[in-house]
């Protein structure tokens, strides 16, 4: 789209706040021809120029060529939730939503070892110490709450970051603070729904899933739909919750029950669309309900990513918030807080070493480094000796934390969250389908940075603001859930299905032919996947998709 004879925009994703900026610029003189986000987008760009992205609200990756300047803005949304992929090949500047669109472009993509063997060494998709780096040479990826601009005359193209979670604490007390997440959560979800096409939501049975149908039940009266994954497996079907969310806010139900055969079958079509390994199966069952969106016609799906990462949802969040509790309130409070968790979760106690971290961070920052570089990583069982010794002194990708506070901005901005959302927007796009995330509207998720860690996890519940603060609106049979398990598959049980067996001997053979790995093919579920995505990474780089991918 163009605008002013001027500006010219290529853009993948959705300003929610659209509607306020555009009554914001008309107010400076600006005129619309069209009702859409994007012309809002072209506008505030032109009013503000980069500023424009401390004003929006979405998920985003755009170019603007400004026709005047001869420079090509390019920015990326806060979290990270659209991608912007580019190089710099022969004195070209080339960008896209997808990594095979450079191979149209006439760039010969090779494997970056060093990515690779962070895969199978440390199960990491993504390196917080090189976040830029994609598995594949030369593409780069822009950062997420980074921008870049472009000049036709040549020169450095730097990323520079617009935007981080500010530093401060709320003075609000607990009750209030409730108040508050609930009012910004409510008004996140409001503009999420803003849409010319239909709109439904994912539903796992879980806390952050219900809590969205929860409240889209209660701002809406249209019929929305509803889509879970379920298992035949009792222990990892969450059916019974999805009931009693069903039940609580009539959303039209729709389940799909993937299985290893079908996990097998779309593989190929799977890894096309994704282009880089991801950890485990569950991606295909992200990918089972975006395909049955589609098979019913819902175009948009509201989706409860972005809640553990913000509010302390992961129990290997319970160690550093015990930390703090034991440096800041005593060891009676700390004692007492860890009997709360252990009322619902196995939570040891803390160790010397943990204690010692929490009182001289920055010397145990230092310790650790330095025993990295004294005592290299041992070789993993089957990764080849000659391969690992390339890599063995590579940055690690794991970090310890001194505060919760810390701990959450890592996860958050950093690493773990951004790759899930990787997987969640190739599985929709796949389809077609639009995936949006009320819990990572930025204004929801500084208020939430800004308020103590007492207000995350306490007296033994997790996500407390969630939980305190849509009381009365969620199931109590789901607001008080304490047994998190997360999107979890039976992944060891699909694997051993013989069409996923003989994809695994392959890709071992594929792997062992590339001196990667040695002996026979592992036993454990979680080798095997590693060693079949990586060996997708090299079928990926020689087109196995081939014309028939869709």
């Amino acid at each position: 789209m163009s605008y002013a004879g001027r500006y010219t925009i290529t853009f993948n994703g959705e300003i929610y706040n659209y509607i306020e900026l555009r009554e914001e610029l008309a107010a400076e003189g600006h005129q619309f021809e069209s009702a859409s986000d994007t012309e809002v987008l072209l506008a505030a760009h032109a009013q503000w120029g980069e500023a424009c992205l401390d004003r929006l609200d979405g998920m985003f990756a755009f170019a603007i060529w400004d026709a005047v300047k001869r420079e090509l803005f390019c920015a990326r949304d806060r979290f990270g939730e659209k991608p912007f992929y580019y190089c710099i090949c022969d004195g070209h500047f080339l960008f896209a939503s997808e990594m095979k669109a450079l191979f149209v472009g006439g760039v010969k993509l090779s494997i970056r070892h060093e990515m690779l063997y962070m895969y199978l060494r440390h199960d990491v998709v993504q390196h917080p110490d090189f976040p830029q780096k994609t598995f594949y040479a030369p593409a780069l990826s822009l950062p997420p709450a980074h921008a870049l601009t472009v000049s036709r005359g040549g020169g450095s193209i730097t990323p520079q970051r617009y935007w981080t979670l500010p530093m401060g604490s709320t003075t609000l007390p607990f009750d209030e603070q409730c108040e508050e997440f609930r009012k910004r959560f409510s008004l996140s979800v409001t503009r999420r729904l803003r849409s010319d096409v239909p709109v439904g939501t994912s539903l796992s049975g879980g806390l952050d899933s219900t809590s969205i149908v929860s409240l889209v039940a209660s701002i809406s009266t249209s019929e929305r739909h509803s889509f879970s994954a379920r298992f035949s497996d009792a222990a990892l079907d969450e059916g019974r919750y999805i009931d009693v969310a069903e039940k609580a806010t009539g959303c039209i139900r729709h389940d799909v029950f993937p299985d290893g055969g079908g996990l097998a079958d779309a593989w190929k079509q799977v890894f096309y669309h994704q282009e880089e390994p991801f950890g485990t199966a569950s991606i295909f069952a992200q990918w089972a309900v975006m395909r049955t969106a589609k098979e019913h016609g819902v175009v948009v799906l509201l989706d409860g990513q972005g809640a553990d990462e913000t509010l302390a949802g992961y129990s290997h969040f319970f160690t550093t918030f015990l930390k703090g509790v034991w440096r800041r309130d005593g060891t009676a409070m700390y004692e007492n807080q860890r009997a709360a968790l252990e009322e619902h979760y196995d939570v040891p106690p803390l160790r010397f070493a943990e204690k010692a971290q929490a009182l001289f961070p920055a010397a145990w920052k230092a310790a650790s480094l330095a025993r990295h570089w004294l005592l290299p990583d041992a070789t993993p069982g089957f990764v080849n000796p000659d391969w690992h010794q390339q890599f063995d002194r590579a940055p690690r990708p794991f970090r310890n934390f001194a505060t919760l506070d810390e701990a959450l901005r890592f996860f958050t901005l950093d690493h773990g969250l951004q790759a899930l959302l990787r997987f969640a927007d190739r599985s929709s796009m796949a389809f077609g389908r639009e995936t949006r995330l009320p819990f990572l509207s930025h204004e929801l998720v500084e208020f939430i940075f800004s308020t103590p860690a007492s207000s995350k996890i306490w007296d033994g519940s997790t996500k407390r603001l969630l939980r305190v603060g849509l009381r009365g609106l969620v199931p109590e049979g789901i607001l008080g859930r304490h047994d998190k398990r997360g999107f979890e598959t039976p992944q060891e049980v699909w694997l051993n299905t013989p069409k996923m067996i003989a994809l695994v001997e392959a890709a071992h053979h594929r792997m062992t032919s590339e001196r990667l790995i040695r002996g026979a093919c592992p036993g454990d579920a979680k080798d095997k996947w590693k060693i079949l995505c990586a060996a997708g990474t090299f079928e990926f780089v020689s087109g196995f998709a081939g014309s028939d991918a869709s």
